[in-house]
């Protein structure tokens, strides 16, 4: 006898609601466990402050390790916000990449400029502007940080991304994630990611693998070198078909949300940033050399042709190609809640007065978009009302605290930045080695204790006009500490600390000037703490080791420090100070054996290759020296350093063409005086009359 068909079906039916339930309960209820006992991270961009609690948000310092390893240190803009809004006060969440965030000194940047033009406009209105951009992100990783901004009552979301499709998370130039999943199947990942469930899993894999990428320190775009992506790649397709979709999904969570955008394009160095790579049978640097002649002469439309055509065969796609831009227009376009700043026009062709280098911005960078930005969000924050004046780039200077110590600072950073690869191959990378040298003499010659004092007056007086700037109050005690005011430094750093959260390099810098008033001990406990809780703030363990050198702890700071570097064998900034601690404890070959761990990571690491040759020349081991600069030099050809030492060396054992060969290295990889040049042609002429 059969049985009846609806207890057959009730039986189907069970058993597929137990193929489906019991999944979920068991994920439901270890996911439910991992949280009680305190096992993984928030992985939000807001997260509760625990220091205050309540309605008080802060940036999250993890926000990125959905992303990226956490040694590589990249982080929002550290402060806090209260979810509750306060009354007759405009909320504007700034959006975006590197660019965005004001890269090398979010303070000095689009978002504080942005807020001064705004206040300065309209003088009776309250706005606050904040600053939501983070380095080497891009779409799939801003989404989630707009879906989670748009719960905090933001009156405008200002857009500024693009630079990051192809070489940020997920991009087919990314050397850190894997090649482009569906985009789907990207997001229920990340969603998986910041599961509890989805962190002990990532961890068990890491464990098994026997992984190590966790502890590897960030090497900027140096670690990009080898993705090439040339222009008629057809992964670029899926880039430009998911950052339409990201863009738009940004927008619609704002539109649903009641809350207008304003939105850029990107605005990129056509003019003074040659390409970095060319594939093939194009060749970038000759369209850009064109343009750039081409623009001198005067013959605009011929060369904005040929700039553009460089940029868009460029296979190191660190910069917003055209079609980027236009996605950002048309996605904008389709909204009637959103608001398009052309800046990719706008500032067109770019140049060294508007950006550092290839997309960060300079002061006047940033105020030139800043002002635009200001110009269509006044309307929309404050309809009908008529706008005041709009401040100059030199008054809005005067609101922020910017100085010329503040550019000196800069121009030192982004001097660091651009002395690796992918730069060093740039066909102008010379003239502009050449360039930002003589900015920063320049800048530096300035800079003297009367002059602090009077940048010091600008500062405190931009702080009375932000009281509620963190980054201001942590300026001006850098000021205080390089005019040996230890006391006024201290009660500034205690300010910082009242506005914002702490972070280790603020609590770094405190150290130092416990260390400088005698105060030993304090400052030990505060960089120990430090190491435990931000472990890959590399700035600690160069201070740490320093101070415990010069306390003669020697045993102790070994001992730390071999710790250390088990835990993060890949990371150089732990290595380094470890040879200084080795060194000083007499320990020569042990000191010798970090340097070679360093040059094994990067071969060209002036500081491990410098004092790892000395050591090699105190041993008469000329050779291994010789090999050790020969391997640097074939990593990183445009080393300055180790050119002039290869130029030395084949001078002293008279091989001419092997000295011409690394003379030219030399004269092609900086500012060199007018004397090695004439060296240079004499030794040619030498060459010549030994030919014939």
């Amino acid at each position: 006898m059969s049985k009846p068909k609806f207890r057959s079906r009730r039986v189907w039916f069970f058993k597929l609601t137990l193929v489906v339930l019991a999944p979920l309960v068991f994920f439901v209820g270890l996911e439910l466990s991992l949280r009680l006992f305190g096992f993984g991270r928030d992985t939000r961009f807001f997260v509760p402050d625990e220091e205050l609690g309540g309605s008080i948000y802060r940036t999250n310092p993890r926000y990125t390790e959905l992303f990226f390893p956490a040694s590589f240190g990249l982080k929002p803009f550290n402060f806090r916000i209260d979810r509750k809004k306060s009354a007759g006060v405009k909320r504007v969440f700034l959006v975006g990449e590197s660019a965005a965030m004001g890269v090398p000194e979010p303070g000095f940047g689009m978002a504080p400029q942005l807020e001064a033009i705004l206040r300065n406009a309209y003088p009776d209105k309250a706005v606050e502007v904040y600053n939501l951009g983070i380095t080497a992100i891009n779409s799939h990783a801003i989404l989630p940080i707009v879906e989670q901004a748009a719960g905090f009552d933001p009156d405008l979301f200002v857009f500024y991304i693009g630079n990051n499709e192809v070489v940020g998370p997920f991009g087919p130039g990314s050397a850190i994630t894997e090649e482009s999943p569906p985009l789907a199947f990207m997001r229920a990942s990340l969603w998986l990611k910041g599961t509890r469930t989805g962190q002990l899993i990532e961890r068990l894999i890491r464990v098994v693998a026997s992984r190590s990428e966790a502890n590897r320190d960030w090497g900027g775009m140096e670690m990009f070198t080898e993705e090439t992506v040339p222009s008629e790649d057809p992964r670029l397709d899926r880039v430009y078909q998911d950052f339409a979709a990201n863009l738009r999904d940004m927008l619609e969570v704002a539109d649903v949300a009641g809350i207008p955008s304003v939105v850029s394009t990107v605005a990129v160095n056509h003019l003074d940033c040659a390409p970095f790579a060319s594939v093939g049978e194009v060749d970038a640097d000759a369209h850009f050399q064109r343009g750039r002649s081409l623009w001198q002469a005067g013959e605009w439309e011929a060369a904005e042709k040929a700039l553009r055509n460089a940029l868009e065969f460029d296979a190191l796609r660190f910069r917003a190609d055209a079609e980027i831009n236009d996605i950002v227009r048309r996605a904008t376009n389709d909204f009637e809640s959103a608001t398009l700043v052309d800046a990719a026009e706008s500032l067109f062709p770019g140049g060294r007065e508007l950006f550092f280098e290839h997309v960060h911005l300079t002061f006047e960078g940033n105020y030139a978009i800043a002002r635009e930005l200001a110009v269509s969000a006044g309307p929309v924050l404050y309809p009908g009302s008529a706008a005041g004046p709009f401040l100059a780039s030199e008054e809005v200077a005067d609101k922020i605290g910017f100085t010329e110590v503040g550019r000196l600072a800069q121009w030192q950073a982004m001097n660091a930045l651009v002395n690796r690869p992918p730069f060093t191959g740039q066909s102008t990378y010379t003239e502009d080695r050449a360039f930002a040298l003589k900015k920063i003499q320049a800048l530096s010659a300035g800079i003297s204790p009367t002059a602090l004092a009077e940048v010091s007056a600008i500062v405190s007086a931009g702080r009375d006009l932000n009281p509620k700037s963190a980054f201001l109050a942590f300026h001006e005690a850098k000021i205080a500490m390089q005019l040996s005011d230890y006391e006024k430094a201290q009660e500034l750093v205690s300010e910082y600390e009242r506005l914002a959260p702490r972070v280790a390099e603020v609590r770094v810098f405190q150290a130092y000037l416990y260390a400088q008033t005698n105060q030993p001990n304090k400052a030990e406990e505060v960089l120990v703490s430090t190491v435990e809780s931000e472990p890959f703030y590399s700035q600690s363990y160069q201070v740490l080791a320093s101070l415990w050198i010069a306390l003669g702890r020697l045993e102790k700071a070994q001992s730390m420090f071999s710790n250390w570097v088990a835990q993060m064998p890949d990371n150089r900034n732990v290595r380094l100070p470890y040879a200084q601690v080795l060194l000083a404890s007499e320990n020569e070959l042990g000191a010798a054996a970090q340097w070679e761990a360093v040059l094994e990571i990067a071969p060209d690491d002036e500081r491990a290759l410098l004092p790892l040759l000395e050591h090699l020349f105190r041993g008469n081991r000329f050779e291994e020296a010789l090999d050790r600069m020969l391997a640097a030099h074939s990593y990183n050809p445009m080393n300055f350093s180790n050119n002039d030492r290869l130029v030395q060396v084949y001078q002293q054992r008279g091989d001419v063409e092997t000295t011409l060969k690394f003379m030219r290295d030399l004269l092609a990889s900086g500012p060199v005086s007018a004397e090695l040049r004439r060296e240079y042609e004499e030794l040619v002429d030498q060459q010549a009359r030994a030919a014939k």
